[in-house]
């Protein structure tokens, strides 16, 4: 994509996105990310054109992660995040993909953002990675996983919510940016580019079909995805929006429910099938792409 193309469909995503939490009576971060999953998908499929299909979900029961270390285990268990950014692409050579996992954070100062004492789990998950074991996840309950490498990735970023808004862009005030875990958060990129490119690979971490042999990064992508279908399929009030039935967002959830194993669940998606007490998941963009290159 050239750079006149690339700067006009960035200024796009991010009126798009600053639209969607125009007016928004409550701006805690999951009203944030809700306003995102919810309003965003529609808008930004008109923007990507016809070859892209957007879908989004929200949550509020986010899985966390018990440290198996018992030397951390004084820690609180720390959400795996706030919000999960999945791509897919469709092409003649087979199916790709990318996840960027993001944990939502207000500031007063995009630059210049301490994790307090606090915070510090979730600091030590996106810098370390430790061995983990999932709770509060439904049924992966107690399943354990170990990221690899021990250390940051662009796979896992801080999302900060600018309160201020005294940094402008080309485009004016961005709300979102992504910063790279660390003891003092600085932001690096708007939210608008890092969607763009995370198309493109050059953010995010890629992970690999459940088909073939998968790491641990892979593995817990999967799960993320396995119990958001699931909650969205018994839950239709955290169901996707502004996504039409028989799209590629809403066959490639389907597929991702029908492949699940341990669960016995009725996919209906006309009315309620409420068979757990709780949703599980995590807030969810999944951007499809159907490409003929």
């Amino acid at each position: 994509m050239n750079w006149i193309k690339k700067h006009q469909l960035y200024c796009d995503i991010h009126y798009a996105i600053e639209t969607c939490i125009t007016g928004l009576s409550s701006k805690q971060e999951p009203d944030y990310i809700a306003a995102l999953v919810t309003r965003l998908p529609s808008k930004l499929s008109s923007i990507l054109g016809r070859q892209y299909n957007v879908g989004g979900c929200f949550i509020h029961q986010k899985p966390c992660a018990k440290f198996c270390n018992p030397a951390l285990q004084h820690y609180k268990s720390p959400e795996i995040g706030d919000l999960l950014i999945v791509y897919k692409e469709n092409n003649p050579k087979g199916e790709l993909y990318n996840a960027l996992l993001l944990q939502a954070k207000k500031t007063g100062d995009i630059y210049n953002t301490t994790i307090s004492a606090g915070d510090t789990h979730q600091l030590i998950l996106y810098t370390q990675w430790p061995r983990f074991q999932y709770c509060r996840a439904g049924y992966l309950n107690g399943q354990k996983r170990s990221i690899n490498p021990k250390t940051i990735t662009a796979g896992a970023q801080y999302l900060l919510i600018d309160e201020n808004k005294f940094y402008n862009t080309p485009c004016g005030h961005h709300t979102f940016w992504c910063a790279y875990a660390d003891e003092h958060l600085t932001a690096s990129k708007s939210l608008a580019l890092q969607i763009i490119n995370l198309l493109e690979f050059q953010t995010g971490r890629p992970f690999v079909s459940k088909r073939l042999h998968m790491d641990h990064w892979s593995q817990m992508i999967w799960d993320l995805l396995q119990i958001s279908a699931n909650s969205y399929f018994n839950r239709r009030h955290a169901g996707f929006n502004n996504t039409p039935r028989g799209s590629e967002v809403m066959d490639f959830f389907t597929e991702i429910c029908n492949q699940d194993s341990n669960q016995d669940l009725i996919l209906n998606q006309d009315q309620d099938t409420v068979q757990d007490n709780e949703d599980y998941g995590i807030s969810t963009l999944l951007i499809v792409r159907n490409s003929q290159e």
